[in-house]
């Protein structure tokens, strides 16, 4: 009947990895930007515990506009591969993007299904992605 008050997640994000993504949007002020996030997490019955510890840049072949955003997919694999060897229990967390450019006050129609649930993308934790709208 009625639901806990006991958060299911908690999330920490590192200060540089934070700081890495204002740096992003910094460098792009007419065009979408992202990355990908990395990290551990841990569960803990039907609790997660998320360390957000860095952020993989966009990569140089990373398409943008405006109103859209092409993350460069073989770059981030490969720097992923490099850091898992030296830590084993990293995750890849998942992406964020930013609309801070184009103005809108809600999410985009290809962001939309990502946050809803509805989106064909398959995540094992509670979050998949982070959009930044200010």
């Amino acid at each position: 009947m009625f639901r806990s008050k006991q958060p299911k997640f908690s999330v920490t994000i590192a200060r540089g990895a934070l700081e890495s993504i204002f740096d992003e949007c910094d460098k792009f002020d007419s065009h979408e930007t992202g990355g990908r996030l990395i990290g551990t997490y841990k569960k803990k019955s039907s609790h997660y515990d998320i360390q957000l510890s860095g952020v993989l840049g966009p990569g140089p072949e990373a398409q943008r506009s405006a109103t859209s955003f092409f993350q460069d997919g073989d770059y981030q694999e490969r720097l992923f591969r490099q850091i898992e060897e030296t830590h084993p229990d990293i995750e890849h967390l998942g992406n964020w993007h930013t609309h801070h450019v184009n103005g809108l006050a809600t999410l985009s129609q290809g962001t939309t299904p990502l946050i809803t649930g509805t989106s064909t993308t398959r995540s094992t934790i509670p979050i998949s992605s982070m959009h930044f709208l200010w």
